[in-house]
Formats: C-alpha cells, sequence, structure tokens
C-alpha cells in the first residue's frame, strides 16, 4: 500500500479513501488543494521517484483520506506515472473514485472512465474547466451524461471555486457506471476468453479482462489480484494473439474511443466560439517554430534571472551572509562555548552540522530550489511547461531526452545540487539518468560559469567560443553514448493545455509542499555527509585520503583539496 513506506504518517491517513484520476492538466491538484486544504503530505509511490498527494478531509461527518494520484491518459502502464495510478486503483477496490475531466476534452476522458466503470469503481465524475469549454463553444449537458454513464456528474470552474460544494455533497453519494462500450466480436470473444479465469471479487470480471488485454502486464496486475493466474491469462491472450491481425491493445482502443465519441455526440452541442483572446493568441504562437524559439529563449532567461541571479545570488547572499554568518553561526558558537571542543567542533566547527550542513542546505541551496519551484509552479499553473516541452522535444531525442528534460538542465546553470533534484520532474528512470549525468558532466553552475567567463572573457572571445563548442560537443556525445547503452524509449504524448491566469494560491501551496519535500528529504543528506567529513577530520582519515589522491590532483592540476 501507499502508506507502508511513511510509517509517520500511516495512523492519520488510514481512513476511507477517495481517489482523484485524470488525465495531465485537468486541475485534479486544485481540486485536491480545494478538499483537504493545508493538512497535505507529498510522498513517492514505493519503489518509484513518481509523487502521490494525501490529505484528509472531512465530508458528512466523516473523514476520508484523499489521493491526488498522477495524470495519465489510460491504465496501460507505458508509464512510470500509469503503473503508479494502475497500482493505487488495484490496491484500493472499495475506494470511491473522482474522476476529473477536462470539458473541453470530454472524449479523452471519457475513454479513461470507460477503463474506471468497467472495473466497478463507485465513482463521481467532475467536468472541470466548463468555463474554457464554452468559450470553444462546447456545451456539455451534465445531466444526460450522469443518466447515460449511470454516475454523478459535478459542472465545475475549480480556480473559481464553482461547483465545489456540490462536489462535496456528491461524494458521498457515488455511483457504479453502467456499461456502455460497444465492444467489436473480436474483442468480446478476448474479454469473455479472459473473464472465464478470473475471479468474482474485489473487481468485476470484464473489467479486469479489458485492463489485462489492454496493458499487456499480466503479471503485474495478478500479482495484486487474488486468485488471478497470469500464465493462463497469458496464453489465452498468446492464442487471440495469433487469430487477430491487428494488435488486440489497438482493438480495445479503437472500441474505447468510439463508444467515447458516440457518447460525446449525444451528450454535447456546438455553439458560437469565442473570437480569440490575448492568452490564446500566445498560446498559438508558443508552439510557432519561430515565434515560439523566441518567446522559449524570452522565458528561459526569465527564469535563469529568477532563480539563477535573484535566488541563487541575491537571496543567497541575504541568508548566507545577512543571516547566518552574522546572526545564526554566531549564536551557536557562543552557545557552545564552553561544551567540550569535539562537541563544539561537530556542530559549529570546520565541519559542523551547524556551520557546513545547515548553512548550506538552508542559507545557499534552499533559496535556489524554492525560487526554482515557484517559477515551475507558475509555468505549470498557466499551462507554457507542455509547450516549451512540445517545442524542445525534437531537438532532445538524440540525447535520450523528451522536452521536459530542457527546465532541470538550464536550472543547472544556476546549481547543478538543485537542478539534480529538479529531475525528478522527468517520468522515466532512464530520462532521470542520462539528465543527472549531464547535468554532472557538461553543465557548469553559476560559479564555475563566472570563473568561465571572467578567465576566458579576458584572453579572447574565441577562446569563449571554442570552450562553448566543447561544452555543447561534450552533452551531445555523451548523451548519445547514454541513449545507446541505456534500455528505454522515453514517452512523450501531450495534450496542449490553453494558456491561462494561474491562481496565486495554488502556485503558493505546491511551491510550500515542494519546499517541504526537500527539508525532509535532501537536508538530511546535507547533515549525514558534514557529520561523515567531521568523523573523516577527527581521525585523521581525510587528510590521509587528500594525500593518497595529491599525484592525481597535481597532475589535473587541481589543488589538494579537491
Amino acid at each position: 500500500m501507499i502508506l507502508h513506506k511513511h510509517q509517520e504518517f500511516a495512523a492519520e491517513f488510514r481512513h476511507p479513501k477517495i481517489l482523484l484520476v485524470g488525465n495531465p492538466n485537468v486541475g485534479k491538484s486544485v481540486i485536491f488543494n480545494l478538499l483537504t486544504g493545508k493538512y497535505a503530505v507529498v510522498s513517492n509511490y514505493p519503489g518509484t521517484t513518481v509523487e502521490v498527494s494525501l490529505g484528509n478531509a472531512v465530508f458528512g461527518g466523516r473523514v476520508f483520506t484523499v489521493l491526488d494520484t498522477p495524470g495519465i491518459s489510460n491504465l496501460s502502464g507505458t508509464t512510470e506515472d500509469e503503473k503508479v495510478t494502475r497500482d493505487i486503483l488495484l490496491e484500493e477496490p472499495d475506494a470511491v473514485v473522482v474522476q476529473v475531466i477536462d470539458a473541453k476534452n470530454l472524449t479523452r476522458g471519457l475513454a479513461l472512465t470507460a477503463y474506471l466503470g468497467e472495473l466497478g469503481f463507485r465513482m463521481v465524475i467532475v467536468l472541470n474547466m466548463t468555463d474554457e469549454a464554452e468559450d470553444r463553444g462546447i456545451y456539455i449537458d451534465h445531466r444526460m451524461l450522469s443518466e447515460k454513464t449511470g454516475v454523478p456528474v459535478v459542472p465545475m470552474i475549480a480556480t473559481e471555486r464553482k461547483g465545489l460544494h456540490q462536489l462535496r455533497d456528491v461524494i458521498l453519494e457515488p455511483g457504479v457506471a453502467k456499461s456502455w462500450i460497444k465492444y467489436s466480436e473480436e474483442t468480446r470473444q478476448i474479454l469473455e476468453g479472459i473473464s472465464r479465469l478470473l475471479p468474482e471479487k474485489p473487481f468485476h470480471r470484464e473489467g479486469l479482462a479489458l485492463l489485462l488485454a489492454g496493458s499487456g502486464a499480466c503479471l503485474e496486475i495478478c500479482a495484486r489480484i487474488p486468485g488471478c493466474e497470469a500464465h493462463s491469462i497469458e496464453a489465452v491472450v498468446a492464442e487471440f494473439r495469433k487469430q487477430e491481425k491487428s494488435p488486440i491493445a489497438f482493438l480495445i482502443a479503437r472500441n474505447l474511443t468510439d463508444s467515447a465519441e458516440e457518447l460525446f455526440n449525444s451528450v454535447a452541442t456546438s455553439g458560437l466560439r469565442r473570437a480569440a483572446g490575448l492568452l490564446e493568441t500566445l498560446g498559438r504562437l508558443s508552439v510557432h517554430r519561430v515565434y515560439g524559439a523566441v518567446i522559449a529563449v524570452i522565458i528561459l532567461f526569465i527564469m535563469f534571472e529568477f532563480v539563477g541571479v535573484l535566488g541563487a545570488r541575491y537571496l543567497v547572499d541575504f541568508f548566507e551572509n545577512g543571516l547566518f554568518n552574522r546572526f545564526v553561526n554566531p549564536f551557536f558558537t557562543r552557545l557552545l562555548e564552553f561544551f567540550p571542543a569535539l562537541l563544539r567542533d561537530m556542530f559549529v566547527g570546520r565541519y559542523g552540522i551547524i556551520s557546513m550542513a545547515v548553512t548550506y542546505g538552508l542559507a545557499i541551496v534552499l533559496p535556489i530550489t524554492a525560487t526554482f519551484f515557484l517559477f515551475f509552479a507558475f509555468l505549470e499553473d498557466c499551462g507554457y511547461l507542455p509547450r516549451l516541452a512540445f517545442l524542445l522535444d525534437r531537438m532532445m531525442k538524440p540525447l535520450g531526452l523528451t522536452g521536459k528534460a530542457v527546465l532541470p538542465l538550464t536550472l543547472g546553470l544556476g546549481c547543478c545540487t538543485m537542478a539534480t533534484l529538479t529531475t525528478r520532474i522527468l517520468e522515466t528512470r532512464k530520462e532521470k539518468l542520462i539528465a543527472t549525468i549531464l547535468l554532472t558532466l557538461a553543465i557548469p553552475c553559476s560559479a564555475q560559469l563566472g570563473v568561465v567567463l571572467g578567465i576566458l572573457g579576458s584572453i579572447s572571445g574565441r577562446a569563449l567560443v571554442t570552450w562553448l563548442i566543447t561544452i555543447v560537443t561534450v552533452m551531445a556525445c555523451t548523451g548519445i553514448i547514454l541513449n545507446s547503452f541505456i534500455k528505454g524509449n522515453p514517452v512523450f504524448a501531450m495534450e496542449l493545455p490553453p494558456l491561462r491566469l494561474p491562481d496565486a494560491r495554488n502556485i503558493l501551496v505546491k511551491t510550500g509542499r515542494r519546499v517541504e519535500w526537500y527539508l525532509k528529504e535532501a537536508l538530511p543528506l546535507f547533515v549525514i555527509g558534514t557529520f561523515i567529513l567531521f568523523v573523516l577530520d577527527e581521525t585523521g582519515l581525510l587528510g590521509l585520503l587528500i594525500k593518497t589522491v595529491a599525484p592525481l590532483n597535481r597532475l589535473l592540476d587541481l589543488p589538494d583539496q579537491m
């Protein structure tokens, strides 16, 4: 279960579950914040780096635990986010599923509704961003949609809190979806063949058969379902695969898409489309080959100035020199003045926990990390991030990366430690590993960049160009080599949401949670590393280590302390 790695929170979150599920960029996080308020915890799903938010909420006098699952397109498990969401659903058969759908893209959301409904979950559908749908001339009869699917449907504008009270009421009265999918004869035969081998509980046989046939992950799914025999099911699937010309997953996807489109046409009507406004025009320009590149350069420059200059220079200077070196460290030095020398040095010495670890973690890295998280949350909420990723995806593919990787790589010019932490935004292990190695080998941080520019700039412009070509060549060659050796194909398929004015409260909440993550997970590493240095220094092993590698440092023309 999601909570087993977080025993300190387990008791607090052992209430009946409500799972927020939906496609990416549909407003799940906004709704999660509205339902749970500030009482939330962001955790990694066990064995992954995928974040899942947990929080408690009270409905009708009862306490529920709300989980905000990663945004997904389906339950096939082709990405780590899809696997995590699928596993959470399989672990919580009694949970209430609140599926959030972007009203502008109802067909896409209904394809996911089909999976959830066929599995037999008690559900509520939230039609979010209905205002944006109506601006595009799309009007959805939510009552008709509720009648045809069999579950309550709540129209919402989450950023304006419209529909929130209605959602809180209907969560207590979820419905089990009707079967509205029209399967082809081939698909029906496949599902019936698998259904005969499945247990009656905890999920509907038809839905579990649909999931098994569509995902191709029988072993992973059956491992979580008592009485599910993976080898028998794989044999049935293999037999049908021999008979069918088209892949089974393709047949199922086509049936779901066709059924979703038919349902959409029966509940939606078209009207006049609102004239394009400034944000819509900027949205179109941001994916244009020429104008999009100009906008991307401007955005990345603003990001570097905000994080690399405001965060890395001014805020770091304020916290390090104005706060820690002037007040905090002297205070603890005086406080520990009469303590034994060994204990005093452990906290405020050269390798002290306060003088080094806490100072570095809070005064140097935290301001940079916090400003990045703030800017990143802004890009997330305004809808620009998918456009930047789309624009740069083709450039990053030879390196084994997708367009998303441009953010941590650019932030590496400010602080490589912070940039390495932000590789968590990448979706696959391969991308995270390649991006981390590139940050280590090819991306100079702001301090290194300043020294390089200062030295080479005083020599000649040709020296600067030579250095730049060398860095780009190292980065390209390293990425290409890693891409050929590390298995996996990064998946990059995303919908471009409209540009919108972000909600300031949501940005601050997201930033606060990510800063909390940093304090809980990254700061202790600084403390542990500093304590190891302190022990090595006190035992003399650090000096011995420095002498051992001194010949290598001299060969590389580096100081002994390296």
